[in-house]
């Protein structure tokens, strides 16, 4: 079985597996998770449709589950609902979120996954104890002060910080005019992984391919290649849209508690056409549905 990804056609999704022994009795459900994960996609392309897209819906739960402590009233109901916990017991995802970070940042020799949180209040300005210290607790968060009229000292210090917990890859968040004379809290959230493939790419095996863009012209790219036994499956969604076929390949980075899921389609179609079928539970179906066997893979480098 071959699988090439010549186009911009494909959708990257970089699922987490956790092992075994890290799944508390306790965890969020996978339909929560997936579910969030694919309206927050969703909704980003919608903003920028021309663009790559690369997020981490856990980060973006975090933050909003820092905003949900100190929030009461329509907008606490808004926020639960916006993350898929209204199904739980009020308080719960808290102590789920924790478990989740915590489980994924554990040392491992294969890989490393860092999450960090940072709280910036101003001066001045009064906050409930009780809201600091379930921040603190939960999301294991930096508290901070700063002044944001001093907006490109607060910038450079929110900046050096991400810096810090990116291993040097994000150097420039956020810009002075992100804050103003009325902002009186920052919320920052960081996520960093190192992984390295379980079965490498061998460099002498890279060649240049034409690379097809979703307006249909074509640039060369260098395409790594090899072949090797991996999950993989071809489904059907019984529709008629990108021929209603689509190729699943899971690749795992070494260890094999982290994995990349690549999804295309049979037939080269704009990648508008294959999002909105996009859902959880198909997500959820190609995942469990996989199997391995040999396939040579293409990817761009």
């Amino acid at each position: 079985m071959s699988i090439t990804v010549p186009s911009l056609l494909l959708l990257l999704f970089l699922a987490i597996l956790l092992p075994d022994d890290a799944c508390g009795a306790a965890d969020i459900p996978e339909d929560i998770t997936a579910e969030f994960s694919v309206r927050l996609y969703q909704h980003l392309q919608a903003r920028d449709s021309q663009d790559n897209i690369i997020f981490s819906p856990l980060s973006v739960a975090m933050a909003l589950g820092m905003v949900e402590l100190g929030a009461h009233g329509d907008t606490l109901q808004e926020i639960r609902q916006a993350l898929g916990f209204g199904q739980l017991v009020p308080g719960l995802e808290f102590s789920l979120l924790q478990n989740l970070t915590s489980a994924l940042s554990q040392d491992k020799a294969q890989y490393v996954v860092r999450f960090a949180n940072s709280l910036y209040l101003q001066q001045g300005a009064s906050f409930s104890p009780e809201f600091v210290h379930l921040i603190r607790k939960y999301f294991r968060a930096h508290v901070d002060t700063v002044d944001f009229n001093q907006s490109a000292a607060v910038a450079q210090l929110i900046n050096h910080w991400v810096e810090n917990h990116t291993e040097s890859k994000i150097r420039e968040l956020l810009s002075p005019d992100d804050f103003s004379s009325v902002t009186r809290l920052t919320l920052v959230n960081a996520v960093y992984f190192r992984g390295s493939w379980k079965n490498q790419f061998r460099p002498e095996n890279t060649r240049s391919f034409s690379f097809s863009r979703d307006d249909g012209s074509e640039v060369q790219t260098q395409m790594m290649y090899q072949q090797g036994d991996f999950s993989y499956g071809e489904f059907s969604d019984g529709s008629q849209e990108a021929g209603g076929v689509y190729q699943v390949l899971e690749m795992p980075y070494a260890g094999e508690d982290m994995s990349m899921m690549i999804v295309l389609p049979r037939q080269e179609v704009p990648l508008a056409t294959l999002e909105p079928i996009i859902k959880a539970p198909l997500l959820e179906e190609w995942a469990n549905n996989v199997k391995r066997q040999k396939v040579e893979v293409y990817l761009p480098k």
